[in-house]
């Protein structure tokens, strides 16, 4: 039998699972006030949407499929050394080429939630 206070200390439980991204969602204004635009790419299984809010940028991520994916994605980039860090994996860091292109790996059913962060920003991960 599980019970909540297992969990709270296991860091691999559903309750933590959850409880993580709860806060994540809590830390990203881009998600309950920026705009949302669905980003065009070759993958039919991925969704991938974009939500701007003032300077801040998230890019995420869906996979429905059963299997792994790469999905190429063409983002706009106003400055060199920009790339995207994953909120839940912040050791996932992508950088964007100078054309603006970058190739975004996934998981089974996985989902990323990229911060776009611009060389010099001070942007909370």
């Amino acid at each position: 039998e599980v019970n909540v206070q297992d969990q709270r200390h296991d860091p691999e439980s559903l309750l933590s699972w959850m409880t993580t991204r709860i806060r994540r969602y809590r830390e990203c204004p881009e998600l309950a006030w920026g705009s949302a635009s669905v980003l065009e790419h070759p993958v039919g299984s991925v969704l991938v949407h974009r939500c701007d809010w003032e300077e801040r940028s998230l890019v995420l991520v869906h996979n429905l499929a059963d299997s792994d994916a790469v999905v190429p994605l063409e983002l706009l980039q106003d400055q060199p050394g920009t790339e995207l860090v994953d909120l839940f994996d912040p050791a996932l860091r992508l950088a964007l080429g100078e054309d603006g292109r970058v190739e975004v790996p996934i998981g089974p059913y996985g989902s990323r939630w990229l911060r776009l962060v611009r060389e010099g920003d001070l942007t909370l991960l």
